[in-house]
């Protein structure tokens, strides 16, 4: 049995590795994306090139 007064100091430390494992695993999918939509983008400007580009006209929304 672990004592409380042990699992009061240990459980928040766990918490929080827990916490920065999660975050770092998010910035890393995060990161993949951006690279994946970077990619993604890139190729649609090789591909329009050489093609007009459509025009999107600006829309305002009013508030």
């Amino acid at each position: 049995m672990v004592p409380a007064t042990v699992a009061l100091h240990v459980l928040p430390i766990a918490i929080m590795a827990h916490g920065f494992w999660k975050t770092r695993e998010l910035n890393k999918r995060l990161k993949i994306e951006q690279e994946k939509t970077k990619r993604l983008a890139l190729k649609q400007v090789e591909h329009a090139e050489g093609q007009p580009m459509p025009h999107h006209p600006h829309h305002h929304f009013h508030h």
